[in-house]
């Protein structure tokens, strides 16, 4: 008699609950002990998966070598963000939890958290490997995805069918939270992030909106109206909209890297919530930046939020905005860094899920901007 085949999903929904746990943190041998024990709770069918799965800690150890070496040996000059500082550094130390930095012009060293530290690291690891023993793809593939960073996708995707690929392929879709398109990561605090890169050029990933007007372009994704919103209208229903179709809840980040169209009426980037709604408007004929949200008195109306202070953007270069709800609900946003500080505190409702909208105010021509890059931050 043939006994049923055995349910694995359990066991990699508790093997990712896991690893990630252990993902981004220190021993990198705590990720192959994890694995270890884990194997004998498999079908046979699966069990090698979890063990090559294993061997993410040895490759990524090994990149994390190169690096220290390689940054120690070169003090390499990059383009990155440490801290709240965007800009060019010099790199002189990585340890485990900090990263070693100056000015190019200012000798004294400063210290930035390694976990929040945006640098080149693909570019790094790839220069450390050639440097230290020889390029590696998938060393350099295990210690990207190791550390929850937005190119592991690609660099997994170049390995083809290699047997680490396929084991973190299958553990990436046995222990998938949400069912949507999207570079997903998982963060530390329990937290969930989902990249799109646009710029990519994966149709895939159009597959998480809804709405009209949307297409792949050379620079991203396109979003375009034409639909006429008449004149003195503040009713939200006649905003043409964009859609991401999911949820999820604060803490909640919205963070975009996007072109305007060099014709373009009003565009919005924004994130609805229960009922409210707030966006970053782009006059990109003035070149300000400023907010619209929903009326406190009439959620089905909306008004522009006048800014205490002005904020400006030029108009060759991405714009880049950010729009961050803490625990209690109270949004912040920024452009360019810069902080867009309006007239009333927007505060969205306890236990709201949040999804990032696109959308477009034209009343002469049309609306239209491309999106390079979209990052959407938040708890299930």
């Amino acid at each position: 008699k043939q006994l049923p085949a055995q349910d694995s999903k359990p066991a990699w929904q508790q093997l990712g609950a896991k690893l990630e746990t252990l993902r981004g943190a220190w021993p990198y041998a705590a990720f192959n002990e994890a694995c270890s024990e884990a194997a004998r709770t498999f079908p046979e069918s699966e069990r090698h998966l979890v063990q090559i799965l294993g061997t993410v800690s040895e490759q990524a150890q090994r990149v994390e070598t190169a690096l220290r070496l390689h940054i120690a040996q070169t003090s390499p000059k990059l383009e990155c963000r440490l801290g709240n500082r965007s800009g060019t550094f010099i790199i002189t130390r990585l340890e485990k939890d900090w990263v070693g930095f100056r000015l190019p012009d200012v000798p004294a060293e400063s210290r930035a958290e390694r976990s929040s530290a945006q640098l080149p690291w693909q570019q790094l690891a790839n220069a450390a490997l050639a440097a230290n023993g020889g390029a590696d793809a998938r060393a350099e593939a295990a210690f990207l995805w190791y550390w929850r960073l937005p190119e592991a996708n690609t660099a997994l995707a170049r390995l083809g069918e290699d047997p680490l690929a396929v084991a973190l392929s299958t553990f990436n879709r046995k222990t998938r939270p949400l069912e949507i398109p999207g570079d997903l990561t998982r963060r530390e605090d329990g937290s969930l992030s989902v990249t799109y890169p646009f710029q990519r050029k994966d149709a895939e990933l159009l597959r998480a909106w809804r709405g009209e007007g949307f297409t792949q372009v050379e620079r991203g994704m396109r979003w375009a109206t034409t639909a006429m919103i008449e004149k003195g209208s503040t009713n939200e229903r006649d905003l043409p909209t964009l859609r991401w179709n999911a949820g999820l809840r604060a803490p909640f980040t919205l963070e975009a890297s996007v072109h305007p169209e060099a014709d373009t009426e009003v565009v919005l980037v924004g994130l609805t919530g229960g009922n409210v709604t707030a966006r970053i408007a782009l006059n990109h004929k003035m070149r300000k930046a400023f907010i619209l949200a929903t009326r406190e008195d009439d959620a089905n109306l909306y008004q522009a939020l006048g800014n205490k202070t002005a904020v400006d953007y030029p108009g060759l270069e991405a714009v880049r905005l950010r729009l961050s709800v803490d625990a209690a609900g109270k949004l912040s946003t920024w452009v360019n860094d810069k902080p867009l500080q309006v007239e009333r505190v927007i505060v969205f409702p306890a236990d709201a899920r949040f999804s990032p909208v696109i959308q477009g105010r034209p009343v002469e021509k049309s609306s239209g901007l491309t999106i390079a890059e979209l990052t959407i931050t938040g708890k299930l």
